[in-house]
Formats: structure tokens, sequence, C-alpha cells
């Protein structure tokens, strides 16, 4: 039977990987990689980040990111409990399969039926969904539980 638990999670493990998520999307998405192509595919001019009532809506949704981030580690993490995962080939290739069954094909659907977006924003998305959960893979496989 298939049952899971918060009792056997390694805390310290699924916050290190909530936390590098979250940094690697502040780098992926920042001025110095991908930050300027996304606003531009997406359509954020430099008035809108002046603008007061978007900055307080956007503050508002970050505080989600950490949420949803810790909903992914989690099930990611009775993933490698279950599968055994402690090998850092073992845990690039469950973030990658992962990756591909779940959240790249989530985005793609996403971005097969909206005409606005297009291959070069699905490609900003989808590598930082393909990165984050092969780095959180990795992080999860070394505190095996």
């Amino acid at each position: 039977m298939f049952f899971i638990t918060l009792s056997g999670a390694n805390i310290i493990a699924l916050l290190t990987a909530v936390v590098c998520s979250q940094i690697l999307g502040m780098v992926w998405y920042s001025n110095a990689l991908f930050g300027p192509l996304w606003r531009q595919l997406v359509g954020i001019t430099p008035d809108m980040m002046v603008d007061p009532i978007l900055k307080k809506k956007m503050r508002k949704n970050m505080l989600w990111g950490p949420v949803i981030s810790l909903v992914t580690t989690y099930v990611l993490a009775v993933l490698v409990n279950d599968l055994l995962i402690h090998t850092l080939w073992s845990a690039l290739g469950l973030g990658l399969f992962v990756w591909v069954g779940f959240s790249g094909a989530a985005v793609g659907m996403n971005y097969l039926y909206n005409p606005k977006l297009n291959l070069k924003l699905f490609m900003v998305d989808a590598g930082y969904h393909l990165i984050s959960l092969m780095v959180m893979s990795v992080i999860l496989s070394m505190f095996i539980y």
C-alpha cells in the first residue's frame, strides 16, 4: 500500500532544496541571465516595473513560489526515497524524467494552446523547471532518508 507521510522526510534536505530552487529562480530570471528576454517575451515594459499596483501584486505572487516549491520538493523526495536514488547520475536522471513527464509536459501544453506564447518563452520557463528539478533531485539524493 502506498502511503505518504511527513514523518520520514528530512526537513533539512527539503528546505535546502526549496531554498536552492528559489535562488536558482532569482538568478535565472535576473538581468544577468534570462530576465530581460523573459520580460520582453511576456510583454512587461519598464513602465510596468515601477507601477505600484503591479509591484504589490508581484510581491504577493512571489510569496507562493516557496510554497509551491515545497510541495514539488516533497513529492520529489518521496520519489528519491522510494526509488533509492543515491548517485549523482540517478538523481539527474530522475530530475529529467520528472521534468519530461510532468513539468515540461504541463508547461508545453500551456504553450501549445496559447497563441501569445512562443518557443523562446517555453525554453526559458521550461529550462528553469528542468534545472530546478535536477538540482532538487541531487540535493535530496544526498539526504536519502
